[in-house]
């Protein structure tokens, strides 16, 4: 009986842990098309990075944001330099531009060409 209790309270964990984490890879307010400049020093690690971002509202969790880094093997390719993100991108297009450096494109959508 109390393994049974065990495995369905690990098992609840476990969805909950990824309905969190697969939730906070969204936006914050897809709605919210507003601009958000964002400067990433030189050295800065990813935890530093990922508190900056959640504290500017663009991103919904830190803890979500170092994970994916850790998943994407990007964590060492922080890119220093200003950027204008939005509250209304997914967390894999706010890594393609702070850790990819999608520049171009990027401000093409948001007509700085």
């Amino acid at each position: 009986m109390k393994k049974g209790l065990v495995i369905l309270v690990l098992a609840v964990g476990i969805v909950g842990a990824y309905r969190f984490y697969v939730g906070a890879l969204g936006p914050v307010d897809s709605l919210d098309t507003s601009r958000v400049i964002v400067d990433i020093e030189s050295g800065a690690t990813g935890e530093q990075v990922a508190e900056q971002l959640k504290e500017k509202g663009v991103i919904q969790s830190a803890l979500a944001f170092k994970l994916y880094l850790g998943r994407e093997g990007l964590e060492s390719q922080i890119k220093a330099g200003r950027f204008v993100l939005s509250p209304s991108q997914p967390l894999r297009d706010i890594v393609d531009v702070a850790f990819r450096a999608v520049h171009a494109d990027f401000f093409g959508r948001l007509g700085f060409e």
